[in-house]
């Protein structure tokens, strides 16, 4: 499997909530950073525990690759996400935000790093603004 493979399985995987095979694709040591809201998380556990609050706040979440670019072990690839906020959702601050029923879709990057098969290190930039003032929590 090529590293883009990787990338885009991981994708597919969170589309279709198989957290197991997700898992599997995530190194033991796998940093990720989420740039939007400050999370940062390390290892498969915990890149699923994100995943998984995310797929909670909106049940049809869904990601999907515009392209792909690769430099050595490295990809990038610009995404699109989209939603409805039908679950509530944990702001960067800690509190519960209840769902508003409205649909989001937000452009994004990520870069991820993957050896022998696996991420080791993800940065995940999104315009959070944009989602907000969509699902009518920002003006």
């Amino acid at each position: 499997m090529s590293n883009v493979d990787v990338c885009n399985k991981m994708m597919e995987t969170f589309n279709s909530r198989d957290w197991a095979a997700n898992r599997e694709l995530i190194a033991e040591n796998c940093t990720y950073i989420e740039f939007a809201t400050g999370a940062e998380t390390t290892g498969p556990d915990a890149w699923i525990q994100n995943s998984q609050q995310w797929a909670g706040a909106m049940s049809n979440a869904k990601g999907e690759i515009k392209s792909s670019f690769v430099a050595g072990n490295t990809v990038i690839q610009e995404l699109t996400w989209s939603g409805t906020m039908d679950g509530p959702m944990m702001s960067p601050d800690g509190q519960t935000i209840p769902p508003t029923n409205k649909s989001m879709t937000t452009n994004a990057t990520w870069i991820v790093t993957v050896e022998n098969g696996k991420a080791t290190r993800a940065h995940h930039y999104f315009d959070m603004m944009s989602m907000m003032v969509q699902l009518g929590l920002a003006g």
